[in-house]
């Protein structure tokens, strides 16, 4: 992407961010280093703004996490599914009667009910 590309976005999104160009700036630069954001804020501040305006200038998708106290990092990754998915490529129903997880067919089969 152009330098003159990006100034227009920080630029565009300036308008409605004011006084925020320096976390627009800092935004882009995760996304374009394929990192990863947490853009933590006041609220009012203009968090999913910010996130839906720089979506929409890179032709992205947008998601939100609304954070609670008890939300676990678990109930964002799905670490339950990568668990059986990890057992079910070991190919040991051994251990997937071990940990108590269903067989390939049976995983299918569950899914698709």
């Amino acid at each position: 992407m152009e330098r003159i590309r990006i100034r227009e976005i920080i630029e565009f999104l300036g308008k409605f961010l004011q006084g925020k160009e320096k976390a627009i700036e800092l935004a882009l630069i995760s996304l374009f280093s394929k990192g990863h954001l947490l853009i933590e804020d006041l609220p009012g501040l203009g968090k999913t703004t910010l996130a839906i305006g720089l979506s929409r200038s890179l032709g992205l998708s947008f998601g939100r996490v609304q954070a609670t106290s008890d939300l676990l990092p678990t109930d964002i990754t799905g670490l339950s599914q990568f668990l059986i998915i990890y057992f079910l490529l070991m190919k040991s129903t051994e251990q997937l009667q071990k940990h108590n997880l269903p067989s390939l067919k049976q995983w299918q089969k569950n899914r698709l009910q």
